[in-house]
């Protein structure tokens, strides 16, 4: 083995687990989906709906086996707050939860892993197994060697690890800020009170687009997902040029990003979008027709085709 260029170096498409959601895939990786031997931390403000979305994922997967390892809340609780979803009936038998009378220890849940092997793993929360497991005088050391203990598991048995933590008023992360660096991304989740809107965003992402962002809400079946463009149409709250261009910026998510052309293509697409903006008018034909004709001319310039 020796050194060699960047640019002979073969790409690979990672491993993934498809959602039955294509907002959610493109949001979740590059590749679609969420990605097979990564951990993913999901923090987010007290109401956002972290555990309910755990069900949503496994609603929108019922053949494929998903976990959840509540030390918040008993079994029994978390049943009563997901009913909504449809996952506590018989058509559900791979939605699968444990809580502390079932598992008093991560590793008694880990020995349970073993046995049923899921493709998805939900850990909620960090704060608790803080708080409750680690007994001794390096509790931090504790929480550490568990998570890594966590990580070796999904990495060996080709699953996604997803461990819920809290933050504080501020946007931090509770607990030993290490813990974040330890995993391939982190998500957050954002309940705004004052405007009653609900984001999920990345800090971090080793497997897809940090500037991915998708709003959501809760109704009487569930949980739906908005990119920005349809959030901010269906709220009213853009003009008809914000609507018509994150639109087309929503377009340029479907192209494939794996593409050798794809950044020079982003940047060059951006800039121009930019230009153009400032000098058309709000006019809604105008604007879409210099949109489109700007995309079909970067996309052809650039070799790209949709993913």
């Amino acid at each position: 083995m020796s050194l060699r260029p960047l640019n002979t170096v073969e790409t690979k498409k990672t491993s993934t687990l498809l959602l039955n959601n294509n907002k959610l895939n493109a949001f979740f990786s590059f590749d679609g989906g969420v990605e097979l031997h990564s951990t993913i931390m999901l923090t987010g403000t007290s109401g956002a709906g972290k555990t309910s979305f755990a069900a949503k994922l496994m609603a929108l997967n019922p053949s494929r086996t998903i976990a959840l390892y509540s030390r918040e809340m008993p079994a029994f609780r978390v049943k009563k707050q997901v009913k909504r979803f449809g996952i506590t009936t018989e058509e559900f038998p791979n939605a699968l939860i444990a809580d502390k009378d079932d598992c008093p220890t991560i590793y008694e849940f880990v020995e349970e892993l073993d046995r049923v092997k899921p493709d998805l793993v939900f850990i909620d929360s960090l704060s608790v197994l803080l708080k409750e497991d680690c007994k001794g005088a390096q509790k931090d050391k504790e929480l550490y060697d568990m998570i890594d203990y966590l990580r070796d598991w999904v990495k060996v048995n080709a699953a996604t690890l997803v461990l819920i933590g809290h933050e504080t008023k501020e946007g931090d992360i509770k607990g030993p800020v290490e813990i974040k660096y330890m995993n391939d991304a982190h998500m957050r989740m954002v309940f705004n009170e004052k405007t009653g809107e609900r984001v999920m965003s990345w800090t971090k992402n080793r497997s897809g687009d940090t500037d991915s962002v998708l709003y959501y809400e809760f109704n009487a079946t569930g949980m739906d997902f908005f990119t920005e463009s349809e959030w901010f149409s269906k709220s009213g709250n853009q003009d008809i040029v914000e609507v018509v261009y994150n639109v087309l910026q929503g377009f340029m998510s479907t192209i494939n990003k794996n593409h050798e052309n794809y950044t020079d293509f982003k940047i060059a697409f951006n800039n121009a979008a930019k230009q153009i903006m400032k000098t058309v008018g709000n006019d809604k034909m105008e604007v879409t027709i210099t949109m489109i004709k700007l995309i079909d001319k970067y996309t052809k310039e650039y070799g790209l085709v949709a993913a």
